[in-house]
C-alpha cells in the first residue's frame, strides 16, 4: 500500500529540477568563492558597501551573490543589452510570475519572480558598469519594482482568496510591509533624512525569502496535500508570513527613527538656545 501511495503522487519537476541544479552550482560557486576571498580577497561591490547587509543576509553572501551574477552581466555589456531594456525584461518575468502564481503554479511562478529579482539587479550593475547610471534609471527601475512586487503579492491573494481567506490575509500583511518599508524609506530621504537606518525585509531580501519559499512549496505540498485540488502551499505560505511579521516590524522601526530624526534635525537650529536654558523649569521639547 505504500509503495501504491508512493506512486500515486506527482514529482513537481518545474520545482525540483531547478532546485537541484541551483543548489549545484550555488554550492560549488560557493566553495570556488570561499577559496577566491582567502587569496585575493572579497569581491568588493559598491551596491553592496551602499546597502550593507543584514541579520538574515550578511554582506559576505550579498558579495558572493553579486560575484556570481557578475559575469552575466558582463556578457550583457558585450551584447549590448542596456539596463533599460533589462528592467523591461524584469518587468516582463514579474507578469509572467504573477499570472501562473494566480493559476496556482507555484513552482514555475517562484522561478520566474527569482528570475525578475535578477534582472533587476543586473540593470544595475550594466548601468554602473557602463557609467551610464542616472536618476532617471533609477526612477524608472524603482517603478517597475513596485509594479512587480505588488502584482506577485495580488495573484497570490487572488489564488487563495476566498477558498483560504487567512492565508490571503498573511499575503496581504506582507504586502502591507513591503508597500511601508519602501514608503518609509523614500519619505525619509525625501525629507532631508540621508542616512535613513537599514532594517531587515529589504527589496532583495523579500525577493529572494519569497522566490525560493515559492518555488521550493510544490516539493512538500507533494507529500503534505497529495491530490489536493487547491493545495495551500505551507512552505510558501510560511515565506509570506515571515515577510508579514519581520517586514511590519521593521516597517514601524523605520518609521520612529525617521521620526525622531526629523525632530532632532527640525531642534537643531535652536540647539545653542537650548544649550543655555537646559536646566531651567519649562523647556520640554515636542
Amino acid at each position: 500500500m505504500g509503495c501504491n501511495a508512493a506512486t500515486e503522487l506527482s514529482i513537481p519537476w518545474a520545482s525540483v529540477g531547478p532546485i537541484l541544479g541551483a543548489f549545484g552550482v550555488w554550492i560549488a560557486g560557493l566553495v570556488v568563492y570561499a577559496i577566491r576571498s582567502l587569496t585575493r580577497g572579497r569581491y568588493r561591490s559598491g551596491r553592496v558597501d551602499q546597502i550593507g547587509g543584514t541579520r538574515l543576509l550578511g554582506s559576505w553572501l550579498m558579495e558572493y551573490g553579486y560575484w556570481m551574477i557578475h559575469g552575466l552581466g558582463a556578457l550583457f555589456i558585450r551584447l549590448r543589452i542596456g539596463p533599460n531594456a533589462l528592467t523591461t525584461i524584469s518587468l516582463l518575468l514579474a507578469v509572467a510570475s504573477a499570472a501562473v502564481l494566480y493559476l496556482g503554479w507555484f513552482g514555475l511562478g517562484g522561478w520566474l519572480m527569482i528570475g525578475a529579482a535578477l534582472f533587476d539587479l543586473f540593470d544595475g550593475m550594466v548601468a554602473r558598469e557602463l557609467g551610464i547610471a542616472s536618476e532617471a534609471g533609477e526612477f524608472f527601475d524603482s517603478i517597475v519594482d513596485r509594479y512587480g512586487e505588488l502584482l506577485g503579492f495580488i495573484a497570490v491573494m487572488g489564488y487563495y482568496f476566498p477558498h483560504q481567506p487567512l492565508a490571503a490575509g498573511v499575503v496581504g500583511l506582507a504586502m502591507i510591509a513591503s508597500i511601508m518599508i519602501t514608503f518609509n524609506r523614500a519619505k525619509g530621504e525625501a525629507q532631508g533624512v540621508s542616512d535613513v537606518p537599514s532594517g531587515l525585509m529589504r527589496r532583495h531580501e523579500r525577493a529572494l525569502y519569497l522566490g525560493v519559499g515559492t518555488a521550493f512549496a510544490p516539493v512538500p505540498a507533494v507529500f503534505l496535500e497529495p491530490g489536493a485540488a487547491r493545495p495551500v502551499f505551507h512552505v510558501a505560505l510560511a515565506a509570506y508570513g515571515l515577510v508579514a511579521v519581520l517586514g511590519n516590524i521593521t516597517a514601524v522601526r523605520l518609521a520612529l527613527q525617521i521620526h525622531r530624526r526629523l525632530r532632532a534635525k527640525q531642534a537643531a537650529p535652536h540647539g545653542a538656545g537650548e544649550e543655555v536654558k537646559r536646566d531651567e523649569p519649562g523647556q520640554a521639547t515636542h
